[in-house]
């Protein structure tokens, strides 16, 4: 079981919600809060892997997951505004996306930290042996580290690592889509499908 340092653990659930409360100010502070935080994943990512063993940024991912959730929950729901089709849709996608994840997880750390060799992912190391400079082990069939969710990407578990991705987007999606429409003036883009049109009723008057 690999120890979480408190401070990198703790600092993305205060962070975040502290950017999305200073989001809500106005629609340019939200595309500079939006920009300064892709830049930041964008800087992460370039960064040599051996120095972003942190759990700051598996930590990120999950604070993200909780606050959609919540926001969506509590902000949204509570509005009476989405059906019960719609709501159940989103909780749908939203298991599968925690399921596929969590499966994920589960055969990196049983495959990597339970293997036949302690910490191996095979008995024998082959020529597609690759050392992970943020795990500190040699895994076998490894496509590539996610920092992002603290784990090696192989073969075992790519394809809940893929589907995992998918249905995250059609989460992020209509999930985004349904709270917009709800506090935003929406428009018919075709049939039943709604687009947020005008959005300037949802930002806090900071007087």
């Amino acid at each position: 079981m690999k120890k979480i340092p408190e401070k990198d653990a703790l600092l993305p659930f205060i962070l975040l919600p502290i950017l999305l409360v200073i989001a809500t100010i106005s629609l340019s502070v939200t595309v500079i809060v939006m920009i300064l935080i892709g830049m930041g994943a964008l800087y992460v990512q370039s960064r040599p892997r051996q120095k972003n063993r942190s759990p700051f940024f598996y930590c990120w991912t999950l604070s993200s997951v909780i606050c959609l959730f919540l926001v969506f929950e509590i902000g949204i729901v509570r509005t009476l505004k989405v059906t019960q089709k719609e709501h159940f849709i989103f909780l749908l996608l939203f298991g599968c996306t925690y399921y596929f994840f969590y499966k994920m997880k589960a055969v990196a750390d049983i495959e990597l930290f339970e293997g036949p060799k302690g910490k191996l992912y095979s008995p024998v190391l082959t020529s597609d042996s690759y050392h992970c400079p943020v795990c500190q082990l040699e895994v076998n069939e490894r496509y590539f580290h996610s920092i992002w969710w603290d784990c090696c990407v192989f073969r075992p578990n790519y394809m809940y690592f893929l589907f995992g991705q998918v249905f995250a987007l059609m989460t992020l999606v209509i999930g985004t889509n349904l709270g917009l429409t709800t506090v935003c003036k929406p428009f018919e883009f075709y049939g039943p499908i709604l687009l947020p049109m005008d959005c300037s009723d949802m930002y806090f008057k900071f007087r």
